[in-house]
């Protein structure tokens, strides 16, 4: 009878045991869940194996998982490894090398993961729908963001990528909405496709200067981006880049730039002034399509084709500056919307009766520059070259005593000020350093003792 009762107590302690703790092997892990703590624990010597969806051998846990502890000697965090778990914590050892594709997708509870330098690969969605995580430090062996890693991960709110990252992939920081500033290291070449497509919240952006190309609308409704510098490397702005970053106000392009793809900056509403480097041959459908705040606009030389609702309703353009010398076809629907009888052309003085009378662009007020060195009206021993400068204005003034210089913009503020008081030879021209100043048009005044001068130039991309 004892004996039996023994056997019973044993039993009733086991089922109790069972009730608490759950476990089995994984490849050539252990892995034991205690349901009185929540707590998953992995550990062996090894890597993980990869799971779909549902099928890691903790998954009817996955309600109950709050801590998740792996031990070190597990060398990676296979695919799929705790999808859709309960989790708010977790320890990864340094053992860890790598973390498999959709291994913390949709952990909604997640809000930080400590990532340690031993990790060298972050695979495909490995934290999308981590809806809670606010802030992530990616580990320094880290060369590339996979697809979607990040995707609508709408609290992260700070991320810090290393130094040896190269590329971005596609959707990385899709819809973190909540994300407020982005560094891009110096070794990333490529940002893809919609990489940061709908960060609704994000104001700073500061580009690799190694960057050759970012992908189709990569910063596609960042609503609060204001300013954004392209590197030298990129010459080719995608198609929606910039679409409905409604408080752009300054962009600045580089002279390497080919192209302006369709949509580029549709309905970048803030953008109040954009100079086209002088290698664009083609500017994309919508490429402006309802900037209404853009007043002037430099084309280059060499454009040969502006797409249909390019500058659709910029309802504010009162200034085209146009070096090209042979007037290029365009549809009316290019300018539809642009009050085309006060906004000034500027074109080529020789080239005014060619636009005076060619369709469309005979609509605008027709007015000629000089193009190169300009001669000065009034003063023919005063020239200011080059005309546009990427940086350095040449000042040749003869005999001419030049007294002061200003520097204003479009809109009449003063940015620069030189005062000289002295009279160079021909030998010792004067020479301005404009390359601190955003691409556009601004006004030279200069004051000599005989008079003062006052002109238009154009200050390009470097």
């Amino acid at each position: 009878m004892k004996k039996i009762a023994f056997t019973l107590l044993i039993a009733m302690f086991l089922n109790i045991a069972n009730a608490f703790a759950q476990g089995g092997t994984t490849g050539p892990l252990t892995w034991y869940f205690n349901s009185a703590t929540n707590t998953l624990t992995i550990k062996g010597e090894g890597a993980m194996p990869d799971y779909e969806r549902g099928e890691a051998p903790w998954y009817n846990y996955q309600n109950s998982i709050h801590t998740v502890v792996i031990e070190n000697g597990v060398t990676s965090i296979g695919n799929h490894a705790f999808y859709y778990c309960y989790m708010t914590s977790i320890t990864i050892p340094n053992s860890v090398i790598t973390i498999g594709e959709r291994s913390f997708s949709s952990c909604h509870f997640l809000e930080s993961i400590t990532l340690l330098n031993s990790i060298t690969t972050i695979g495909e969605e490995a934290f999308r729908w981590c809806s809670r995580l606010k802030s992530i430090t990616i580990p320094s062996r880290v060369t590339t963001i996979e697809k979607e890693t990040f995707s609508d991960c709408y609290n992260l709110t700070s991320i810090t990528l290393p130094n040896n990252l190269i590329t971005i992939e596609e959707k990385s920081f899709h819809f973190c909405m909540n994300l407020t500033s982005v560094t891009i290291p110096n070794n990333v070449t490529t940002i893809g496709e919609e990489a940061f497509v709908y960060c609704l919240n994000l104001t700073s952006v500061i580009l690799s200067n190694s960057l050759t190309a970012i992908g189709h609308g990569a910063f596609f409704d960042c609503r609060n981006l204001t300013s954004i510098t392209i590197p030298d490397g990129v010459t080719t702005i995608e198609s929606s880049v910039f679409s409905y970053c409604t408080e752009l106000a300054s962009v600045t392009l580089p002279n390497g730039i080919k192209s302006i793809e369709n949509r580029a900056f549709c309905e970048c509403a803030s953008l109040s002034s954009i100079t086209i480097p002088d290698r664009v041959k083609s500017i994309g459908e919508k490429a402006f399509y309802k900037c209404t705040d853009l007043t002037s606009v430099t084309l280059p030389s060499n454009l040969t084709t502006i797409g249909d609702d390019a500058f659709f309703a910029c309802t504010n353009l009162t200034l085209i500056t146009n070096f090209n010398p042979v007037p290029i076809d365009v549809y009316p629907i290019v300018f539809y919307g642009v009050d085309k009888s006060a906004c000034t052309l500027e074109v080529p003085i020789n080239s005014v009766a060619a636009y005076k009378s060619a369709n469309v662009w005979k609509e605008f007020n027709i007015v000629g520059i000089e193009v190169g060195i300009v001669e000065t009206q009034g003063i023919a021993s005063l020239r200011i070259f080059p005309n546009p400068t990427n940086g350095e204005l040449t000042i040749e003034n003869g005999e001419l005593t030049i007294e002061k210089i200003e520097i204003f913009d479009v809109m009449g503020k003063c940015v620069a000020t030189v005062e000289t008081g002295r009279a160079p030879s021909l030998q010792q021209p004067t020479t301005l350093d404009l390359s601190h100043l955003p691409a556009g048009i601004y006004f030279i005044q200069i004051q000599t003792e005989t008079g003062t001068v006052t002109r238009k130039i154009i200050k390009s991309e470097r």
